[in-house]
């Protein structure tokens, strides 16, 4: 799994710089592109932060992240709620300072679960429904792999919030930048109960940028 990791954190170097490589001859390049790019993790969790809020959230979940990808520790520093990491790839983290589970968002009979894959926090059918228990709020960042289970979520009661930061001269800045603005107006809202906010911010030689859907009060 941590080979898969370490993978996934490479195809999203090369889409943002443009290198098309072996691994071996940029390895040490890399490393330094994951250790700099956490410093724009800050702008977007600040960016989630300052969006309207419906209520105060009771738990955030943070989806399909490791180590080196995770906005939780920014948004530690402002958010006073508990925020947890569900995640395949639990096993690159050490001493997070948060929780952290190994599992990830699925769909079964067609209702939205929080799948565990630990032992100790089993639950039949092995998952909890998030619908009954604290999770109020999922996020996420780009990329993401399965958008199915978000876009089910977007018409229900919980908060999502899905966003992508980096360097300014990231090449697919453009790109996800306007694949979340396109998500934002895409989602069906026919009975106008939901609330879709779009933002957009720079900050020095960083952006970050985001979607929040949540219940209207």
């Amino acid at each position: 799994m941590l080979d898969k990791y370490a993978m996934l954190l490479f195809e999203e170097y090369k889409n943002t710089t443009g290198y098309d490589y072996n691994f071996e001859p940029i390895q040490d390049d890399f490393y330094q592109w994951l250790k700099q790019r956490k410093k724009s993790y800050k702008l977007l969790a600040c960016l989630f932060n300052n969006m309207p809020q419906d209520r105060e959230s009771l738990c955030i979940a943070e989806i399909g992240k490791g180590k080196y990808d995770t906005i939780i520790p920014e948004m530690k520093k402002i958010y006073d709620g508990e925020i947890i990491s569900v995640t395949p790839f639990k096993d690159t983290f050490s001493r997070p300072g948060f929780k952290v589970y190994n599992g990830k968002l699925d769909i079964l009979n067609d209702n939205i679960y929080v799948r565990y894959d630990d032992g100790k926090y089993s639950k039949r059918p092995n998952c909890s429904y998030i619908y009954n228990n604290k999770i109020d709020t999922i996020m996420t960042t780009l990329p993401i792999s399965n958008m199915h289970p978000y876009d089910k979520l977007f018409s229900t009661n919980k908060t999502i919030m899905i966003g992508k930061s980096g360097f300014k001269n990231d090449l697919d800045r453009d790109e996800e930048t306007d694949f979340l603005f396109c998500l934002a107006r895409s989602i069906n809202n026919d009975n106008g109960r939901r609330e879709i906010e779009f933002d957009y911010q720079e900050d020095g030689k960083y952006y970050a940028t985001g979607i929040k859907v949540y219940t209207k009060k």
